[in-house]
């Protein structure tokens, strides 16, 4: 029996955005970038983010019989690959994201101790995804967990883009922004990155984590509120003494790469739409915006343009009004875009995080079309309150890859398919 415009149409849209995670995926790509570079035995690996198990597992074959190994990861994710959870040499920590929690400190200190430990002519490997910037922290005196919480939930609330966040947390670290190298007394540091940062720099990956240089401030400032409070506590962590604090020049062979990106998903989207018959009308990275001003850009492209596959990449934001209800922001932008292509049928998108993730919900994101917008039925209401999660569940648009973390880390992934 042949199955329903629509159906066929999101069935392809999911195969392509699982085409664009596979390309991505940390054990591939970091298994492919030390085969490639032929590495030593690694006598310390360190792994940090979402999708730092999965990055971990694509280096056991290059750990040293007597190496060691520390993955820090969040909650639920840290034991997604039985190669890891199995493996006697490894230490996994879970943490909190994205509003750090006392495991995120613990996490710090262990980070920092195990660089430290590191003996002359130890081989370091540093494998870094994003949410690290919220797992592990290691704060000055006088700064506390609260006011780190603060921080972060402000920054969350305003709808601050990733960079700008990360910068923050840059400021009133004792390890991020290149500080966490400059206790390594060892032989050579090989950093290998998954990007979820627009421009993919090393410098704003996880806060800076696996960098040996300070990071300029983002272009965008922050709100005057936040800044405010910032200072205060950069105030106080400007009072001690630190290593980070002046120009740093490594005595060690150092070397970093970025092994994935949201360009190298979108474009393996593209490929298997491409293998299909299906033009690529758009493919590029524009989401860096509020949800709304996303939606209506993205409307417009599939409005005005050919018939085809349309491909999006990015992290848009969404300013949280006062009691928000439940949905991250690829549900918000989902459910504005339906808002913005309804009646139209011949359209339908499916837009999700790549780390498998939303908010607080156990959806990615949403697949949505011409019908899934109702003002009658709440929708409205639902983006106002911030409630996309709630509308979405309820007529079935949720979007659940499966359980736990897909491996990588890109930022997010949204594909349209226009049939007529």
């Amino acid at each position: 029996m042949k199955l329903p415009e629509n159906i066929r149409t999101k069935r392809l849209l999911i195969q392509a955005w699982q085409a664009g995670i596979t390309r991505v995926r940390g054990k591939r790509v970091v298994a492919a970038a030390l085969a490639e570079e032929q590495v030593a035995p690694i006598t310390h690996l360190l792994a940090v983010g979402k999708a730092a198990s999965s990055m971990c597992a694509g280096a056991l074959a290059h750990l040293a019989p007597d190496g060691r190994a520390l993955v820090v990861t969040k909650y639920g994710h840290g034991h997604l690959d039985e190669s890891i959870a199995a493996h006697s040499q490894i230490q996994i920590i879970e943490s909190a994201h994205p509003v750090p929690d006392e495991k995120s400190l613990r996490a710090g200190c262990e980070v920092a101790a195990f660089v430290r430990c590191v003996g002359v002519g130890g081989r370091l490997v540093v494998l870094v995804s994003g949410g690290a910037s919220a797992l592990v922290e290691v704060l000055p005196d006088g700064v506390g967990l609260k006011d780190l919480q603060a921080l972060t939930e402000q920054l969350l609330a305003a709808g601050c883009p990733i960079d700008s966040i990360n910068a923050a947390r840059m400021r009133l670290s004792r390890i991020k922004g290149g500080k966490l190298l400059r206790g390594f007394a060892g032989g050579s540091v090989r950093v290998y990155a998954i990007s979820d940062v627009p421009g993919d720099g090393i410098e704003l990956i996880g806060g800076g984590i696996g960098a040996i240089q300070m990071c300029a401030p983002p272009a965008s400032p922050l709100p005057g509120e936040i800044e405010n409070f910032l200072e205060r506590l950069d105030s106080t962590a400007r009072q001690q003494p630190e290593e980070g604090a002046t120009a740093f020049t490594p005595n060690f062979d150092y070397r970093a790469r970025i092994v994935a990106t949201n360009q190298m998903a979108r474009d393996a989207a593209a490929e298997f739409l491409r293998a299909r018959g299906l033009r690529i009308v758009v493919n590029e990275e524009s989401l860096h915006r509020d949800y709304h001003a996303a939606a209506r850009k993205m409307a417009a492209d599939l409005l005005a343009r050919p018939v085809g596959a349309y491909i999006w990449g990015g992290e848009p934001t969404v300013v949280l009004p006062p009691k928000p209800g439940i949905g991250g922001r690829n549900q918000s932008l989902a459910l504005a875009l339906a808002g913005e292509i309804r009646g139209r049928r011949h359209i339908a998108a499916l837009v999700a995080g790549s780390d498998g993730g939303d908010g607080s919900t156990n959806a990615a994101g949403a697949l949505i079309d011409g019908d899934t917008f109702a003002a009658t039925s709440g929708a409205n209401r639902a983006l106002m309150r911030a409630d996309a999660a709630t509308y979405l569940a309820r007529i079935g648009a949720l979007f659940k890859p499966g359980a736990g973390s897909t491996g990588t880390n890109v930022m997010d992934l949204a594909i349209a398919i226009k049939s007529r």
